[in-house]
């Protein structure tokens, strides 16, 4: 699984403040929907004392709904503190998953060296959160964040190479990409073999929808007030953008893609109409 892992003095635990500065998004999809997010504590189950086996025994009954009101102080002081772990792990540091990855947790670690200060490892799935977060304990001014924007960038780039070369060849042709845009998905048409794959189906960058239809190909650039139309069928749905100019045809994709091209999607600012 690719991510990032961040470490910290454990000390800093002890900090109030430290401890709400994890971005308010999925740590898994980066999704940043306050109704789709519950709240949980990092679990360094390298620590806990007694039965403690898995990440689930620390955040069972300590998970916080995120309503409107709930301020971060509410949230601490729902979740108590975490009498299995030693000084300063006891102390809850909230982070936040989407309802639907509520059966997943970050893998959490300490370490130590010699005389130092014990060091605390959480790993971040989504690159994303992890910068959002380094920016908010550290700012954009450091080496540290201008090193993992990089890294952040390259994790993006593996999304690419693990295409077929064939495919990426094929996509080139007819999405264009412009200097400095970044790949994030690819989602193939199902009007079309698998043989042909990356003939036609919709891209997404860190910039624009691309999409290609047989003859019809267009794109869409983040910021805009395009919809996109989401019509499942079966094991399949329909794909459509709305824009000011009109409304057109995309794609149809698995159903299995669907959730992908949501997230995405939410990502680059568009609003998703789906209907059943």
């Amino acid at each position: 699984q690719s991510g990032v892992e961040l470490t910290f003095d454990s000390r800093f635990l002890t900090h109030e403040g430290f401890r709400l500065s994890m971005p308010l998004a999925c740590a898994f999809t980066g999704e940043s929907e306050r109704a789709q997010l519950v709240a949980r504590p990092l679990a360094f189950l390298d620590q806990a004392r007694g039965d403690l086996r898995n990440a689930y025994d620390v955040e069972a009954g300590r998970e916080t709904k995120l309503s409107q009101k709930i301020t971060g102080k509410d949230m601490l002081s729902r979740m108590g503190v975490i009498e299995q772990m030693p000084e300063p792990f006891r102390y809850p540091f909230p982070y936040y998953v989407r309802t639907d990855h509520s059966n997943q947790s970050l893998k959490c670690t300490s370490s130590r060296k010699g005389e130092g200060p014990t060091l605390a490892h959480v790993f971040i799935p989504d690159g994303h959160v992890a910068l959002r977060w380094l920016r908010h304990v550290n700012g954009m001014c450091g080496k540290e964040y201008e090193l993992l924007s990089r890294d952040i960038a390259h994790l993006w780039q593996n999304e690419w190479t693990s295409l077929d070369e064939k495919v990426r060849r094929r996509l080139e042709v007819w999405s264009h990409f412009q200097d400095g845009e970044q790949f994030r998905y690819f989602i193939h048409d199902a009007d079309i073999p698998k043989k042909d794959e990356g003939l036609a189906g919709v891209v997404l960058t860190d910039r624009r929808l691309i999409y290609k239809k047989f003859h019809r190909q267009g794109d869409v650039e983040y910021g805009t007030n395009a919809q996109l139309i989401i019509r499942p069928d079966g094991t399949m749905a329909g794909l459509r953008v709305k824009t000011e100019d009109g409304t057109f045809k995309c794609a149809r994709f698995h159903f299995e893609d669907l959730q992908k091209l949501m997230d995405a999607a939410k990502d680059l600012g568009f609003g998703i109409d789906v209907t059943q």
